[in-house]
């Protein structure tokens, strides 16, 4: 997902209108790392570890829609299968992969009923 935002964010920037702004909303790791956030665009520390994914999904829901709300954010996209379940803001969401929906069997079972909730994939769509 890092490369991916490595790659995006260049081509967001190059292609957006004038006047449209850019912030990267990182985890601490991201940040302590060189990337284009920070460089080409301003860039705001969630205080939370990327490979802890309870911290993950915390600060996600309870951090990022004020973190988002005190930058001004009205679109968000979130590049990690999940997005902030509230806030004030519109959300784009890449999601990677639904091998929670196709083989439940292959995650834990809290963590198979967490992306059910969190992915924005309706129960029941083709995952195929």
């Amino acid at each position: 997902m890092e490369v991916a935002a490595r790659e995006l964010i260049p081509a967001l920037i190059s292609q957006a209108p004038p006047g449209m702004r850019f912030t990267a909303f990182v985890n601490r790791e991201a940040a302590a790392s060189a990337g284009p956030w920070g460089e080409l665009l301003p860039a705001i520390t969630v205080p939370v570890h990327a490979r802890r994914r309870l911290q993950w999904v915390l600060g996600e829901q309870a951090l990022l829609p004020r973190l988002a709300a005190g930058a001004g954010v009205d679109l968000l996209h979130s590049m990690a299968s999940t997005a902030p379940l509230r806030g004030r803001f519109r959300r784009v969401v890449t999601v990677h992969d639904l091998i929670y929906a196709r083989y439940p069997e292959a995650h834990s079972r809290l963590r198979e009923k967490g992306m059910s909730v969190l992915v924005p994939a309706p129960r029941g769509a083709r995952t195929e």
